[in-house]
């Protein structure tokens, strides 16, 4: 048994849940990408051969550590630490759309993968951020059941 005051550690991310896996009730970031941004999620569908999900594995399992900044990694771990690591999906979604002025103009998957290495640690965490609230953060707030931002008391010590 584990003493009471013993620190314990962060519940790991399910590796199969990092990008929608099937029967998990997540949806892939192919899916919330094709709602949010037709355009884009066309173009990367067409220009990856229907494998953004695949791309994106090596980097939801790793956190988007690596992939974005650190501010914007801070964002990500908020979010999934406060939602579920299923939430990673959505951030994801957010980056690529942060992205989009880059990723239209990638002509095959090499250039695509090489433009989100080179490309990902210039998304900034209000972007990120601004992205998220703009197409994803309704759908996250109804599925954890949290209440709007301007729906919860606020907590001040008065």
């Amino acid at each position: 048994p584990r003493a009471p005051h013993a620190p314990q550690a962060a519940p790991r991310p399910p590796a199969a849940a990092a990008v929608g896996a099937k029967g998990d009730g997540a949806p892939r970031v192919s899916a919330l990408l094709a709602q949010a941004d037709t355009a884009l999620s066309s173009h990367l569908s067409k220009v990856l051969g229907g494998r953004l999900d695949a791309l994106l594995l090596p980097h939801a399992q790793r956190l988007c550590v690596g992939l974005l900044s650190a501010e914007a990694v801070d964002a990500v771990w908020d979010l999934c630490l406060l939602t579920g690591w299923e939430h990673i999906q959505p951030a994801l979604a957010a980056a690529l759309i942060c992205m989009r002025d880059g990723l239209v103009n990638c002509v095959g998957a090499v250039h695509v993968a090489r433009y989100l290495d080179e490309h990902g640690c210039a998304v900034t965490a209000p972007q990120l951020r601004a992205a998220l609230d703009r197409h994803f953060m309704a759908a996250v707030r109804a599925r954890v059941g949290a209440p709007e931002p301007g729906g919860a008391p606020e907590l001040s010590p008065n």
